[in-house]
C-alpha cells in the first residue's frame, strides 16, 4: 500500500511540474516583440567630468526593428543594415559598411548595447565601446 501511495504521489508531482513547464512555453516572452516598431533617440545621459545628467537630443536617430530580424536606421546612412539580435538584455546591431570601419564596433564587427525596457521607451548603454563616465541613450516609440 505504501508503494502505491508513493507511486501516486510521484506521478502527481511529475504532472504538476510538467504542467508548469507547459504554461511557461505557451506564454510569450514580452522582450521578444517589445522592440518591434519605430523608435527615435530623444535623450542622452552624459557627463562632462562631473555627475551624469540627461540632455534632450534634437533630430535624433530613428530606428525601426522588424519581426524578420532586420532593421533600418538613420544613424549610418552610408551603410547597409544586416540585422539585429535581441538576446535577453543585449541588443546586437550588424551594419555592413563596405570600405568603412565603425568606431563603435566590437571585434566581431557588431555594435552592442545593454537594453532596458521601460513603459514607453527603452534605454541603450553601449557595451562594444567603453564610455569612461558612463552613457545611456533613451529611445521613445514613434508608432
Amino acid at each position: 500500500m505504501e508503494k502505491l501511495i508513493s507511486s501516486l504521489l510521484i506521478l502527481v508531482l511529475l504532472g504538476q511540474f510538467s504542467a508548469c513547464n507547459n504554461d511557461d512555453t505557451d506564454t510569450p516572452n514580452p522582450t521578444d516583440t517589445s522592440i518591434l516598431g519605430k523608435w527615435k533617440l530623444t535623450a542622452a545621459y552624459i557627463s562632462s567630468g562631473g555627475p551624469q545628467y540627461w540632455v534632450d537630443v534634437e533630430d535624433g536617430e530613428e530606428i525601426e526593428f522588424l519581426s524578420d530580424g532586420s532593421f533600418t536606421s538613420t544613424n549610418y546612412p552610408e551603410c547597409k543594415e544586416d540585422g539585429y539580435t535581441l538576446d535577453g538584455e543585449n541588443l546586437l546591431l550588424d551594419y555592413d559598411c563596405e570600405d568603412m570601419e565603425l568606431v563603435a564596433e566590437n571585434e566581431e564587427g557588431l555594435i552592442t548595447f545593454h537594453i532596458e525596457f521601460e513603459d514607453d521607451h527603452f534605454l541603450l548603454s553601449p557595451t562594444s565601446v567603453l564610455c569612461i563616465e558612463g552613457c545611456s541613450y533613451k529611445y521613445e516609440r514613434m508608432d
